[in-house]
């Protein structure tokens, strides 16, 4: 147990340092520092001050730590590249620093140096902290992370971070972006930001916000809202950043919410976090399991009986092939479809074309075509195939197969050729 700590924020642009003295006993208590530096703010606001937990303990450890770095700083380094305005000081301070041990020295100057401490490691079969999560998810909400109008086109540009089975579903932005023509000053108020972290080397992705960031692209809008937050945030843990992905996705409000399928996902993203950090468990396990009910359902994203449910079915992907957790599923739109429908047709006025999901083409693909073909009395047909879901890639040889075998009776009379598109973006 502590009941202070000392904090460190780092510029990553210029490099400036804040270090600072906080009495609590929750790291993540929405603390930010006591700063009223605007150079200092500005950065915040715009996820470039990374923070540190440079030590945790008494209320006297604490505050005489903070006197004792700032004072090194202030006496051996560039007090410039410090926003500190003073050195600290108060009730409780030791002014002979006795109360310092060497360790507690050494990890202030480091960071002054340069050096950053080692972020807090989670117990052995956790991934992702959930009360973590949820407070900076609250935080958001709660708008204790301002919101700072960016260019639609250079937030469009940023990668985005997948942890969802379909990154865009374009019906979707076709409806946020409706709004947005319709009453740009009520989507505003209903329309949550973009989320974007900015990393260690400066770098920023969008975390929450893809339909968002798309339909206001799509709409015309030349501004919209974006929070920035820090990795250090997320204590440099890829792992919540993903989670808080789905924490901001629970609920719909304009947004899709998880699916079963993002359920499967977050299973499967779940052990291979567990692999990276080289903890040895058998995914058939009940290890394995408890893990992942624990994990999943400490938030509202689902219930332990879908957890429980989507478990078996992720066990099961992943022992085929765990290289589907790292893939970016993309669904297609019916409209694009429709266009390159008619763009072949346009060119080639004798070819049929229809269209159909695999996991449709033996059902309902062979009557689509042939009664086309019949319609235009032609004997040359095309399929454009789409994938509706992972398990329609996964099944699609299967479901080639028997399309073939059905064909077999007409072939002599019929060509007809299948393409299909492309499922990953």
């Amino acid at each position: 147990m502590f009941s202070a700590i000392v904090y460190g924020w780092r510029n990553l642009e210029n490099g400036k340092m804040y270090l600072g003295f906080h009495k609590t006993k929750d790291i993540h208590d929405g603390y930010i520092n006591s700063s009223e530096d605007a150079e200092l703010q500005t950065a915040w606001s715009y996820g470039m001050m990374q923070r540190h937990i440079l030590w945790s303990g008494t209320v006297a450890e604490c505050i005489t730590l903070e006197n004792y770095a700032l004072k090194y700083a202030k006496a051996e380094l560039d007090w410039d590249q410090f926003y500190n305005k003073s050195v600290g000081g108060g009730t409780g301070i030791v002014k002979d620093f006795s109360n310092l041990t060497d360790e507690m020295r050494l990890v202030v100057t480091q960071f002054m140096l340069g050096t950053d401490p080692t972020p807090p490691e989670l117990d052995l079969m956790e991934t992702f902290d959930v009360d973590l999560v949820e407070r900076i998810a609250e935080g958001v909400r709660s708008a204790a992370y301002p919101r700072v109008p960016e260019s639609t086109a250079e937030i469009f540009d940023l990668p985005r971070n997948q942890v969802r089975m379909s990154i865009i579903h374009e019906d979707k932005v076709d409806q946020i972006a409706d709004r947005m023509r319709e009453d740009p000053a009520a989507a505003r108020e209903n329309v949550e930001p973009v989320i974007v972290c900015r990393y260690e080397d400066g770098s920023c992705v969008v975390i929450d916000g893809n339909h968002t960031t798309n339909a206001a692209k799509r709409a015309g809008w030349t501004e919209l809202d974006v929070v920035y937050i820090n990795f250090s945030d997320f204590d440099f843990n890829q792992a919540n950043v993903d989670s808080f992905g789905y924490e901001m996705n629970h609920e719909e409000k304009i947004k899709t919410p998880n699916s079963s399928k993002d359920c499967q996902q977050a299973i499967i993203k779940i052990y291979t976090d567990l692999v990276a950090k080289g903890v040895d468990f058998n995914v058939e396990g009940n290890t394995f399991r408890n893990t992942v009910l624990d994990q999943l359902s400490a938030r509202r994203w689902w219930t332990k009986q879908m957890i429980s449910a989507n478990h078996k079915r992720a066990v099961i992907r992943i022992k085929q092939d765990i290289l589907n957790a790292g893939r970016n599923f993309k669904k297609w739109r019916k409209t694009d479809i429709d266009k390159l429908v008619k763009g072949i047709e346009t060119k080639d006025t004798d070819l049929a074309v229809v269209s159909i999901t695999s996991g449709s083409i033996y059902n309902s693909g062979v009557g689509a075509i042939l009664n086309k073909m019949a319609g235009m009395e032609t004997t040359r047909g095309k399929i454009v195939v789409t994938h509706a879901n992972i398990e329609d890639y996964d099944n699609w040889s299967s479901s080639k197969k028997k399309f073939d075998n059905a064909m077999k009776a007409v072939r002599d009379t019929y060509n007809v050729d299948v393409e299909v598109l492309d499922c990953f973006a």
